[in-house]
């Protein structure tokens, strides 16, 4: 399960049936039962039986995504045997090459044994995943719409608000402006806008998506690559707002222009 090793060791082949009964534990567990931080080599007991601590792992997932972190221990599958038991193997290539294979070594191990159900990990947590991945496909969806939104508002403010200022063009270029001046100096005072309104913007975002914390797996919620990929595209949309009416601002006639007002 690539659960990570975090002291300790690991079950070894001698810890069989008849040995001394051994169990790793994870962090809560370690932490909870043993905060003096002496959780390796100590003894805990299931009913009549002791039991020694070898290993600390990571904590984990046990039942829910959403699950705050809880106790939990391993123990050898030749020391506590159980009738219903899930084999978990992990492969190199596509699980669905190996299937033949397991159901033949388990059929040599024992023929009267039933047929073993043989699956996928990715298959077998696909119908617990599911409401999460709905949720993640809505607010996604939700998410591009309002980005779509706000692009299109910038885009809107920022050209009318360029549109207008065609006189004023017409005046500096009338008093020896360049055209290019012209259009550099729009693209500037829009940058600053938009880097205010950014800023602004992804710091008010950064605090909310705390509250999303406890629905985030793999991601944080200060992920870099979705607040640079906001930013970016709400800076292309303000230049090309920006740029296009300055644009053709700086090309009319100055006299013109000025003639419009």
């Amino acid at each position: 399960m690539r659960i990570p090793l975090l002291g300790g060791r690991d079950f070894a082949a001698t810890d069989g049936d008849g040995m001394p009964r051994v169990a790793v534990v994870n962090e809560t567990f370690a932490k909870r039962y043993f905060p003096a931080g002496d959780a390796l080599g100590a003894t805990v007991r299931e009913d009549s039986a002791a039991i020694t601590i070898v290993g600390i792992v990571r904590d984990s997932k046990y039942a829910r995504l959403d699950e705050d972190p809880v106790p939990f221990f391993y123990q050898p599958v030749r020391q506590v045997w159980r009738p219903a038991v899930n084999l978990l193997v992990h492969t190199t290539g596509s699980p669905a090459a190996v299937t033949a294979t397991l159901l033949r070594e388990v059929a040599a191990l024992d023929p009267t044994l039933p047929a073993a159900q043989v699956t996928t990990l990715r298959q077998s947590t696909a119908v617990v995943l599911l409401p999460q991945r709905v949720a993640a496909a809505v607010t996604g969806a939700l998410g591009l719409t309002g980005l779509l939104l706000a692009a299109v508002g910038l885009y809107g403010v920022l050209s009318f608000s360029t549109a207008q200022r065609t006189r004023e063009m017409g005046v500096r270029l009338a008093l020896g402006a360049s055209r290019t001046g012209i259009v550099r100096l729009v693209l500037g005072e829009g940058f600053r806008l938009v880097a205010v309104g950014i800023g602004v913007g992804l710091g008010l975002a950064a605090l909310a998506t705390q509250a999303l914390r406890p629905f985030l797996f793999g991601v944080s919620p200060l992920d870099p690559a979705t607040f640079a990929t906001i930013g970016a595209v709400l800076l292309g949309v303000a230049t090309l707002a920006t740029w296009l009416p300055a644009r053709r601002a700086a090309r009319v006639d100055p006299m013109q222009s000025m003639r419009q007002d």
